[in-house]
């Protein structure tokens, strides 16, 4: 998601787990990705799962607070 589509319009529900910065935009329109989780009770397992998963070497990811 990228988070200027929302306009601030963020629902309550909805909870940022990670954002990515791409290095060499080439597939996406924002150098920066946001992943929300839509189900607060799985949050923090959306966060392991970004955490395990094996983003390439143009991908930076911060996992939010």
């Amino acid at each position: 998601m990228y988070d200027a589509w929302l306009q601030g319009h963020i629902p309550k529900n909805w909870r940022k787990a990670a954002v990515l910065k791409i290095k060499n935009k080439i597939t996406v329109a924002q150098l920066e990705v946001s992943i929300y989780s839509i189900d607060k009770a799985h949050l923090e397992l959306l966060k392991q799962n970004i955490r395990k998963f094996n983003w390439d070497k143009n991908v930076t990811v911060r996992l939010m607070d």
